[in-house]
């Protein structure tokens, strides 16, 4: 679909605030994680996305034309009709809250000194915000193809996905890839998903939740934002192959969460001197109760940066990993 009309708009932030390492994120081995779609396009301070908005595609080009203590994101929009004015906010809203641009980071700033991996983290990566899709089923994909998977293999699967049955949208001489809509996978043959996007077992919970989501049984994610933690998370558990791990994926953005499988567990009790125990549950029922006592509301962005610092950290540290 080509998008031709462009709106225009601009966003500021709560400093510190970083465009590049907020957008652009490298986990371990050196991959980069996408923002909305893998098939974004970042240069010179700039990134062209696509994102889908009240099921509505729109192109997105954002640049940052601020800095980390004064931020700026001028954001042009690409759409196929003329947007309205609520259409206009809506967009707007839904950027400043994805991008995590009002989120203040002070506190967190202020307890990650108290943790030395914490404030090596926040070093390396001043300014970062934990981002997030507005769309559910997103969400949904990501936490499913987390599942026994390395990032790589993970990143590889959305890439296939969203290939076969995402939607192109042409915009400012570029192409870009957005995620299926939940309804489209819900009428794909399961072997045909499991053999194109090489999912495996994960086809079968795959179209199962997009039936879920398609019919309007699970609430939306601002819906899951408004409520508790406890509510959100209790909401997801009717979905398919979504265990706790797989819904603190999918509430990550939303609210304090530690989203910890065996392998990460290890790395976490290592930075933060935890004994490892040789009942692998015992070991992340420990780790998550420390994340709840020390680490609080912050317990997500303790978590993140982490995560996308662990190769620096694993130096730093001299962690096998």
């Amino acid at each position: 679909m080509k998008l031709e009309i462009i709106t225009n708009m601009e966003l500021d932030g709560i400093t510190p605030y970083n465009f590049e390492k907020t957008i652009r994120k490298y986990t371990l081995y050196g991959i980069e994680w996408y923002l909305f779609t893998p098939f974004e396009v970042y240069s010179n301070r700039t990134l062209w996305t696509a994102i889908r908005i009240n099921n509505m595609s729109v192109g997105l080009r954002l640049n940052s034309i601020g800095n980390i203590e004064n931020p700026k994101i001028s954001v042009s929009v690409f759409s196929k009709d003329k947007l309205s004015n609520d259409e206009e906010n809506e967009i707007m809203n839904v950027l400043t809250w994805v991008l995590g641009l009002k989120i203040d980071i002070t506190d967190f700033y202020i307890l990650a000194d108290t943790y030395k991996p914490l404030k090596q983290a926040k070093e390396d990566l001043y300014g970062m915000r934990i981002t997030t899709s507005p769309n559910l089923f997103d969400l949904t994909l990501l936490a499913l193809t987390l599942q026994r998977s390395s990032y790589g293999r993970t990143e590889r699967m959305i890439r296939l996905i969203c290939e076969n049955y995402g939607e192109l949208l042409e915009f400012d001489e570029k192409k870009i890839i957005i995620f299926p809509t939940a309804e489209r996978i819900s009428k794909v043959n399961e072997n045909e998903l499991r053999v194109r996007c090489k999912v495996g077992y994960r086809a079968t919970n795959i179209i199962a939740n997009a039936k879920l989501i398609a019919s309007g049984k699970i609430p939306s994610l601002i819906q899951l934002r408004e409520i508790s933690a406890e509510d959100a998370k209790h909401a997801l558990m009717q979905m398919k192959g979504i265990g706790e791990y797989s819904r603190e994926i999918i509430l990550f953005a939303l609210h304090p969460c530690f989203p910890i499988d065996v392998w990460s567990a290890n790395i976490f009790c290592k930075l933060f001197e935890i004994e490892i125990r040789d009942n692998p549950r015992k070991t992340m029922s420990i780790l998550k109760e420390f994340a709840q006592k020390w680490f609080g509301k912050w317990q997500s962005y303790a978590y993140d940066y982490i995560i996308n610092d662990l190769e620096r950290l694993s130096n730093k540290f001299r962690l096998d990993i």
